[in-house]
Parts: C-alpha cells; sequence; structure tokens
C-alpha cells in the first residue's frame, strides 16, 4: 500500500511547476494514466485491508476511490459548478466521514486532535479558495495520511 501511494506522490512532485492545485497536474493526459494506475492497485491493497478489518470502513473507502477516479478523469476549471469540483468534494467528504468514524469509534485524543487540524485547516482551504490551494491540498492529504497511518498502528 505504501508503494502505491508514494508512486503518486513522486509523479506529482516531479510534475509541480507553480501548479494551482494537485488537480492541475494529475489531469494532465500524460500523467492521468499514471496516476489511475497506482490509485487502482492502492484502491485494491486497502479494499482487501478495509475487507478484514471494518465494512463501514470499507464503504467509505470504496466512495473515496469513485471520488479520486473521477478527479482524474475530469478537467479542473475554475469555475465553482462542475464534475471536477463534485468529485474532489466527494474526496475530503469521505476523508472527514472515515476520519469521524475511527475518532469516534476509538475515542483517541490524537485521531481527535488530527481530525480536528484537517476540517479546520479544510475550512481555511476554502477560505482562500481563489489562491493557490497546492500546499492546502498537501497538508490535507499529508495530515490523512498520518491519521490513517496512526490509525492502522492503534490495531
Amino acid at each position: 500500500m505504501l508503494l502505491c501511494y508514494v508512486n503518486p506522490i513522486y509523479i506529482v512532485y516531479n510534475n509541480y511547476n507553480n501548479n494551482y492545485s494537485i488537480s492541475d497536474i494529475i489531469t494532465k493526459n500524460d500523467i492521468k494514466y499514471k496516476i489511475f494506475i497506482w490509485t487502482c492497485l492502492m484502491g485494491l491493497f486497502t479494499i482487501i485491508y478495509e475487507f478484514y478489518r471494518d465494512y463501514k470502513s470499507l464503504s467509505i473507502i470504496l466512495i473515496l476511490l469513485i471520488g479520486i477516479i473521477g478527479v482524474i478523469f475530469t478537467e479542473e476549471k475554475k469555475n465553482i459548478i462542475n464534475y471536477h469540483n463534485f468529485f474532489a468534494s466527494i474526496v475530503f467528504i469521505c476523508i472527514n466521514i472515515f476520519m469521524v468514524y475511527h475518532s469516534h469509534k476509538k475515542i483517541n485524543n490524537i485521531l481527535f486532535l488530527l481530525f480536528l487540524f484537517q476540517l479546520l485547516y479544510l475550512l481555511l482551504t476554502f477560505k482562500n479558495i481563489n489562491i493557490n490551494i497546492f500546499l492546502y491540498e498537501c497538508l490535507l492529504l499529508f495530515n490523512f495520511f498520518i491519521f490513517y497511518m496512526y490509525l492502522h498502528l492503534l490495531n
């Protein structure tokens, strides 16, 4: 799972050129299929893992994967109403639902603080939506990565 997670990060890092957002990079025709393949592999391993761990968590992950694939294959536009923003919203809503679910289920202060940070930072991102959001997105995704890894170290 980690190898499949690191490769898209490496691809995004190598293709970063003051892009507005992560989507600016991953929706490019020469990149989206590489990201898609790594997402499918990561999704497969995650589905297998969550299948044996927690069915509610699995359903959230499945919707999250659909959202990620939707983000990859829809063009990002600067206007608010479009399919890309719809799928991006699904991704961030699923991430937050996942975090709420497990923070509540585990009753763990560190998980709760990571979720609280995620929520506050997400609100800050929406407040500054007209600026370059690349770093905001990276930090949100990194925070979720820390949450996910810590959660599974608790098990």
